[in-house]
């Protein structure tokens, strides 16, 4: 405790108290968001099924029945399937329960121009055997969505069950887009440890912007907010499908393990931003107000939910929009920090090279998913992930030009010297 008092005291004396109030600001801002996500999370997880004077009061289409998260009727076969063009696949549908009475079950193609299959089939009352449904290829190649409906009420859960199907020019471009995605996911993840292991073995953040660590925690919290209530929250996942009955859910388990991962590792870099040295660096005032009006759109947001002006759907995918918001800007303060330096120096060129490695993964992804499936719409029918990627190719390639053109290659866990 003796030993943490003279520290400080020493640190107080090199700088004054810019120290302490450099990081304050920033502290509290993270304190807030975690505040709003843990809060958040109770209600979308620990609440049970008990308070549903809560729920129809606060949660969109509480009509919807309620169903737990893995529910489903049927057990799958496959729930993606890819085949070239010519070809033909199958899926089988296995009834987890028997029916106590004939079923009659619709399939249903958000493209019919894609595959063509069977309009419905019926099960009998006591089958437990396999349905199974014959999948053809048209023309051309194309993606398209498998799904199901019946009027019957003891089939529950139905709108839960979709089916991707892919039909390709080849079918190994498909698997190497799969493995692709995997491997961008991959990329981005280990793009942290980087900056991470340097500011730990030099004991100090000088070189790494304040800036840039505030306004991408802000962006990754709100991505873990949105993915989890996504993944997690079955009053969220009935309002969406009550929206897009033919879709299936925006989030997958890996956008789930990734959003949390980045939110934990930022969050250590937020702390090493508090305890280690930062010389004169301290966080802008045009940082704090962006970060500030975002959260107080996201507070503003969730007034106007708890009153019905919105529904709690709308509100979570505004976590999403500030994400996206957040990917053009949290960049720049960091490329000009560089420029003002002179000098890259404190700032880990390697978790560049991951996320611009990454960033052309996804980019290539897109393509090789047009090419593939005679369809401009992988491309620029998502433009944000198409603008996430080129984003990152851009910033890095200034920084890549920063590092190893304009200011020269540096120790990066060499004595830093305050600007």
């Amino acid at each position: 405790m003796l030993h943490f008092s003279k520290a400080l005291t020493k640190d107080s004396t090199w700088h004054g108290l810019k120290i302490s109030k450099n990081c304050v600001g920033g502290t509290i801002i993270v304190l807030i968001i975690s505040f709003i996500a843990i809060a958040y999370f109770y209600h979308a997880i620990f609440t049970q099924e008990r308070n549903l004077g809560f729920k129809r009061r606060y949660l969109v289409r509480p009509t919807l029945p309620n169903l737990h998260i893995n529910d489903s009727p049927f057990h799958v076969s496959a729930h993606h399937i890819l085949f070239e063009i010519g070809s033909g696949s199958f899926v089988n549908l296995t009834p987890r329960k028997i029916f106590q009475q004939d079923v009659i079950v619709q399939v249903l193609l958000d493209d019919p121009t894609v595959i063509e299959t069977i309009s419905s089939f019926v099960i009998k009352q006591g089958f437990t055997g396999k349905i199974h449904i014959p999948l053809h290829s048209k023309n051309g190649a194309g993606e398209c969505t498998l799904s199901f409906k019946t009027k019957q009420d003891q089939v529950k859960g139905l709108y839960r069950l979709k089916l991707n199907v892919r039909v390709v020019h080849n079918i190994y471009f498909g698997y190497l887009s799969i493995f692709i995605g995997w491997a961008c996911f991959l990329l981005w993840s280990i793009s942290f440890y980087p900056q991470f292991l340097t500011n730990f073995k030099r004991k100090s953040v000088v070189g790494l912007s304040l800036d840039y660590v505030m306004i991408n925690t802000l962006g990754h919290y709100c991505y873990l907010i949105f993915n989890t209530s996504m993944y997690f929250n079955r009053s969220m996942q009935k309002a969406y499908a009550s929206i897009h009955p033919r879709s299936d859910l925006p989030v997958k388990l890996n956008d789930v393990f990734f959003s949390v991962h980045a939110a934990f590792i930022m969050t250590f870099i937020c702390i090493q931003c508090f305890l280690y040295e930062k010389g004169n660096q301290k966080v802008s005032v045009m940082s704090h107000s962006f970060v500030g009006i975002c959260i107080c759109f996201l507070l503003a947001s969730l007034v106007a939910a708890v009153n019905y002006h919105i529904s709690w759907l709308n509100w979570i995918y505004y976590f999403s929009y500030v994400k996206v918001l957040v990917t053009p800007v949290k960049y720049t303060p960091q490329v000009y920090l560089n420029w003002k330096r002179k000098t890259t120096e404190g700032f880990n060129i390697k978790g560049c090279t991951l996320d611009f490695t990454g960033s052309m993964f996804n980019t290539l992804q897109m393509l090789i998913d047009s090419f593939n499936h005679d369809s401009l719409d992988e491309t620029f029918g998502n433009p944000g992930k198409l603008l996430l990627g080129l984003i990152g190719i851009i910033y890095n390639s200034i920084f890549f030009t920063q590092r190893f053109i304009l200011y020269g290659n540096v120790d990066e866990v060499s004595p830093t010297r305050n600007i």
